[in-house]
Parts: C-alpha cells; sequence; structure tokens
C-alpha cells in the first residue's frame, strides 16, 4: 500500500538522521543506502546512492551543485513529500524469515515495484502551477526523489517498506522550476498503491513460483503463511488497534493519532543476525519452519496470459457489477483500480495501464463530453484553484438505464398517483408563503407518478416536505423517506415526521416484499443517488404504483 505524509519545515533534519543516515536501526549492517530516483533527480546531476548533503541541500529548495534556488522561499513550508510504500505483511515475512538469497529477491522484488509505482506518478501525477493564484497548471518534467528501502518496524517485526522522499520542487514544461501540485498525489495515490501491489505480486509470482489470496481493496498476500504467523509478526497493527478500541474510535485520521501516540523509539542495538533468529524462533514456535517456509513457494506456476483473461476482465468491469456498480461514470484512475484488483498473480505497470488503455476504447464504452476542469472559488467567484482531474468515461448499458429510467418517468406523468384531498390541500397551501405553497399544491395535485423538488439549502424545503407529508397522510396515503446515509435518513425523519431508513435498508426490505399501492416516497438528495439504486427504487414504486418524490 501506499501512504502519502508531508514533511514539516524543520522536519528535514528528522529524515536526514532517522531516515537516510540510519541513526536508527533502520540501516543495519547489509540494509541497502538510500538511492536517487525521478527524472527530475537527473536533471540536476543526481544517480546512484543518495549524498546527505545533497539531499538536504535539494530539501532546501537548492541545486546541489550551483547553489540556486528551486522554489521560492514561501514554498519552503513544505520541503518535500514522505511517500510510504509497504508490502503486505505475508511479504516481510518471507523476507525476514527466508535465506539471504531468497530475501535478496523479495527485496529486488519491492524495488522494482517501488520504481514502477513511482513511474506512474510521474507520469500522470507530476505538475506545478503558473499564474495569479496558480490557476494555471504545468506539466512537470519528472519528481526529484530519494528511496530508502527498510526492513522492520517501530516494534521490532520485519516490516519491508521503503520511504520516497520527494522534493517539494518541480520543473515544468516551460523550463521553470517551482514547487510541486501535490493534490495529484493524492489523486493518484490509491492507484499508485494498487499498481505497486500489483507489479509486486507479479514479480514474486514469477521468481519465487508463490501463489497469492484474493486481492481485497487491491491488496494479497501470500498463500501458505499463516494468519497466526501474520498477526504474531503483526505487533504495530494490534498496538493501534487496541488503542482505536479503547476511544471508540474508527476514522482514518484517528488511525493516523493511535499509531502516533503508540509510537516507541526503535531498537538501536540489534544487529540483523540476532533479528532473523529471534523471528525464525518465533515462527518455529508456531510450527513454521523452513519446511513450512520452502513449501509456499515453488508453487505451480501462474497461468499464461493473454487475450482471454483480456476480455474476462472487460467483461467484469464493464458489466453492471463492474466500473458503475457504485458510480455513474468513471476515469482512468477507476479503470487502473478494478485492473489490478483483478489479476490475483498481479502485473507489471506497463501491462495493467495497456489493459485500462484498451477498456477504455471498448465499444461499449462512452466518453462524456463537455467535462470542465474542477474548479474552487472564493464567495466573490475569483477562481483560486483549479484541478485538471482529466476525462470521464460510463458505459452504453448504464446510458440505456438512465434513459429508460427517465422515460418510464415521463410516462407515468398525470397519472392520477398521489392525489389528494382538494379541500385539504387548499387549507394547508393558504398557511404557508407563496413559494412553498405553491410547491405543496403541485405535489398533491399534478397526480404524477414521479415528482422532483430541488431548493437551495434555507428554503424552507424540509417544512415543506412536513406539510405535504401531512396532507398525503390526511388523504389516506403512507408516507416513507430513504436517504443514502443514515443520518440524512434520520433528519429527514426528525425535521419532517416522515418515517425514513437507507435505501441500502429499503431496498433490502422491499425485494422480500413489496411496496403497498398508496405508498408516497421521498428520496432525500436523489441527486446524489447511484443511477442503478435509483433505478431500483423507482421500479418498486411504479410496480406498485406508488408516487415517487425525489
Amino acid at each position: 500500500m501506499l501512504s502519502i505524509g508531508k514533511l514539516a519545515k524543520g522536519q528535514e533534519g528528522y529524515y536526514l538522521d532517522a531516515v537516510a543516515r540510519g541513526v536508527e536501526d533502520y540501516y543495519l549492517e547489509g540494509e541497502a543506502p538510500g538511492r536517487w530516483l525521478g527524472a527530475g533527480t537527473a536533471l540536476l546531476g543526481l544517480a546512484g546512492e543518495v549524498d546527505a548533503d545533497a539531499l538536504a541541500a535539494v530539501l532546501d529548495g537548492r541545486d546541489p551543485t550551483t547553489d540556486t534556488r528551486l522554489r521560492s522561499s514561501k514554498g519552503g513550508r513544505i520541503p518535500g513529500f514522505d511517500l510510504t510504500f509497504r508490502a503486505p505483511k505475508s511479504v516481510s515475512v518471507v523476507f525476514g524469515l527466508a535465506e539471504a538469497d531468497i530475501a535478496a529477491v523479495v527485496a529486488e522484488a519491492h524495488d522494482l515495484a517501488v520504481d514502477a509505482a513511482l513511474g506512474y506518478l510521474e507520469r500522470h501525477a507530476t505538475w506545478t502551477r503558473r499564474g495569479h493564484g496558480g490557476v494555471e497548471q504545468i506539466r512537470g518534467d519528472g519528481l526529484v526523489a530519494a528511496a530508502f528501502r527498510h526492513r522492520t518496524s517501530r516494534a521490532g517485526d520485519p516490516h519491508l517498506h521503503t520511504h520516497v522522499l520527494v522534493v517539494n520542487a518541480v520543473r515544468g514544461a516551460d523550463g521553470r522550476w517551482s514547487t510541486v501540485d501535490a493534490r495529484h498525489f493524492y489523486w493518484h495515490s490509491k492507484t499508485a498503491g494498487y499498481l505497486y501491489e500489483a507489479h509486486l505480486r507479479s514479480e514474486l509470482a514469477a521468481r519465487l513460483g508463490v501463489r497469492w489470496t484474493k486481492t481485497i481493496k487491491g491488496i494479497a498476500d501470500i498463500e501458505g503463511v499463516p494468519l497466526d504467523v501474520l498477526g504474531t509478526f503483526s505487533t504495530r497493527r494490534a498496538e493501534i488497534e487496541e488503542r482505536l478500541a479503547i476511544g471508540g474510535w474508527s476514522s482514518p485520521r484517528a488511525a493516523e493519532i493511535a499509531a502516533l501516540t503508540t509510537r516507541k523509539a526503535k531498537q538501536r542495538d540489534v544487529d540483523p543476525a540476532t533479528l532473523r533468529s529471534r523471528w525464525r524462533e518465533q515462527a518455529r514456535a508456531m510450527n513454521f519452519g523452513p519446511r513450512q517456509l520452502a513449501a509456499v513457494m515453488d508453487q505451480r506456476p501462474a497461468e499464461n496470459r493473454g487475450l482471454a483473461e483480456v476480455r474476462a476482465i472487460e467483461a467484469v468491469l464493464l458489466s453492471p457489477a463492474g466500473l458503475t456498480k457504485q458510480s455513474s461514470s468513471f476515469d482512468r484512475r477507476d479503470v487502473l483500480l478494478g485492473v489490478a484488483g483483478a489479476l490475483r498473480d498481479g502485473a507489471s505497470v506497463a501491462y495493467l495501464e495497456a489493459i485500462a488503455d484498451r477498456l477504455l476504447c471498448h465499444p461499449e464504452v462512452v466518453a462524456l463530453a463537455g467535462q470542465t476542469n474542477d474548479v474552487i472559488r472564493t464567495d466573490s467567484g475569483r477562481v483560486i484553484s483549479r484541478a485538471s482531474t482529466g476525462a470521464r468515461w460510463t458505459t452504453r448499458e448504464l446510458l440505456a438505464l438512465e434513459q429508460r429510467t427517465v422515460d418510464r418517468a415521463l410516462a407515468r406523468r398525470r397519472t392520477g398517483v398521489g392525489l389528494v384531498d382538494a379541500q385539504s390541500l387548499a387549507a394547508a397551501v393558504l398557511a404557508l408563503p407563496d413559494d412553498q405553497g405553491a410547491v405543496v399544491e403541485h405535489l398533491g395535485a399534478s397526480g404524477h407518478g414521479v415528482d422532483v423538488l430541488t431548493a437551495p439549502a434555507g428554503s424552507g424545503k424540509t417544512y415543506t416536505l412536513k406539510t405535504a407529508r401531512q396532507v398525503w397522510e390526511a388523504s389516506g396515503y403512507r408516507v416513507i423517506g430513504a436517504a443514502l446515509a443514515a443520518r440524512a435518513a434520520a433528519e429527514l425523519q426528525s425535521a419532517a415526521g416522515i418515517p425514513s431508513s437507507t435505501l441500502t435498508r429499503l431496498l433490502g426490505r422491499l425485494d422480500r416484499t413489496s411496496m403497498e399501492p398508496n405508498t408516497v416516497l421521498v428520496i432525500d438528495e436523489a441527486g446524489m443517488v447511484g443511477t442503478r439504486v435509483l433505478a431500483r427504487a423507482l421500479d418498486h414504486a411504479e410496480r406498485a404504483g406508488a408516487r415517487a418524490k425525489r
């Protein structure tokens, strides 16, 4: 997996000492030295093993040879970014328990996967900004980065990972150096993490013959490494989970805080031989010795790839259960996530990108027109940020579903659904302001099978729905509500008096039973609901002859 952290001003010393120079036990005897990575590094004449003085210079925003500034002093508030690539625990266990020759293979496979994933970020996430407020985006010529591979966690467990320190300076396509537009790192971080994992799986499957468990969120473990062994060598994870449980927390931010509060100083007096000896004793105590370790390698070779595999991946990703299962559209990053997750034995980043680009040219894929860059504005309308997040696509099948949903909603116009007593409606309308009264009058008298209510925040929409609910109930209708989130459903129920649940729970119930014909269904924030979910809800309402208010 990949995580990204910012280096705060003044934190360079920590990374130069604890990470680069190895004051702690990161760099015990036999560990690899830091190495320069990135096309931007070559522009500065840096290559091979990392020199601490050169790293200090670039983190300070200076060319290590000429001492010229690579960014403004204002941009120096963030010297760089720590991109940390972590191998799955089973890979770290094999790396820590194996003999030196096998461990070297695992380390090399990890390095190659890191390089490949960083190459993806260089090609797709390396940008800088120009113009007033930084509204113009310029592609960067490559990253200035230094990679430091480590082998242990702070708890002394095998933990193969690499810190890639990316300098906050990039040369734009216009030849000028300036700070990195790091938003793109975060937008592409999940994809880069999936690509690292898939590339690593491919390398180890080919080199050691290991097989992999099913991928979950892009991550798989080596088959044959027992769960209790993985747990034994996951001391840090156990510490963090225990702290989260004590506090009753579950958010990613809470996990970060728990990691910091349970952090211990690294051991500095343990040599590599002692570490490996201790790890092997722990593994043997769980009946996972050299014979069991050897058994996880040299298993049956991975199946040969070919056009059939590619077509099978395409069929899954373009199906209703694929890329458009939860969203009406997707971008190239989404395709890469799907492809990387579908290949249990992994593949090179180049192969994954080739499959993704092939899928985007598939006859069933439709490019969405009329897209604009994401823009962030102040209240006065001034543009303060413009992000080029790329094109989006959808499938012909989903477009057809959307069209059918619209057509069926239009066909239910003026069908006499949800009509209320005229006298009760008139009395309710008189008690409301003109705009709210007009809405309630329309809802009670239109007879449409599907109605859409849009209103800005603070316009009294919830109070209007409360009144409409009272009018419907007075005419013998049962009014129910649904929303994407449980909190939104609770607010709808509390403010408008409409019994509500999440859409997931409602649809699960309706799949087992059926909606009563005298029902009015209110879907809160329907514009945020995915096409497939919304279509299911409207189908249930139509079959029952019920009214749906979106």
